[in-house]
């Protein structure tokens, strides 16, 4: 959690579903330990800094980076 986030912020207190990025897929309080499993996923199969990675589906785009 940053400087300055609350709990609130975070959206980890919302049922899947609710109007919060964090809950659009499975519970909140999961969303980084599954972000993180995603990216070790990723990075095991060769994904690296300078690939593309195309998201296709409904969710809260969780693999995307800017």
């Amino acid at each position: 959690m940053n400087p300055g986030q609350t709990y609130e912020d975070l959206g980890l207190h919302l049922a899947p579903g609710s109007q919060h990025y964090r809950a659009f897929i499975g519970p909140a309080e999961d969303y980084d330990l599954v972000s993180a499993m995603s990216f070790g996923l990723l990075t095991t199969l060769g994904l690296r800094q300078h690939h593309s990675l195309l998201d296709i589906g409904c969710g809260s785009l969780r693999n995307g980076v800017c």
